[in-house]
């Protein structure tokens, strides 16, 4: 059974250009590392399960999808981060310890400050406002 708000988070993804989808799968990434974090404090074996599912396979997805023609220090730096994230959660997710997850939020908080802050500086500029609908694959250029 598909609920109002699953409708409206998969309509608002759905019609997201690819800067904003950039922004979500970082918030959604920060989401579910706290969720984490809370769940292994809480001694939840299944929701720290999920929750650092759900991370991983966002950090896998921005990993995957870096386009290293576009800028090679940039990409080989953000897949350095990436990496250092999957790490962390492999670790956060053997030991049982929130230590590697909270070494990874503010990593994570500062890429996503750093994007948002690249979107608007480009749109600012008469960048476009509502770039091409967003695809399956992200490119290292937010916008």
């Amino acid at each position: 059974m598909t609920t109002g708000y699953q409708t409206y988070r998969k309509t608002q993804t759905n019609t997201a250009n690819r800067s904003e989808l950039l922004l979500m799968l970082y918030d959604g990434v920060l989401r579910f590392t706290r969720r984490a974090i809370e769940a292994i404090e809480a001694d939840d074996v299944a929701a720290k399960c999920e929750a650092l599912s759900r991370a991983v396979a966002i950090i896998a997805e921005l990993h995957s999808t870096l386009d290293h023609e576009v800028d090679e220090e940039l990409t080989g730096n953000l897949s350095a981060l990436y990496l250092f994230c999957l790490d962390s959660y492999t670790q956060a997710n053997a030991e049982g310890s929130t230590t590697p997850l909270r070494a990874v939020l503010p990593v994570l908080e500062t890429l996503r400050q750093g994007w948002g802050e690249a979107i608007r500086q480009v749109r600012a500029e008469g960048g476009p406002r509502q770039a091409e609908p967003a695809r399956p694959a992200l490119s290292v250029v937010a916008g």
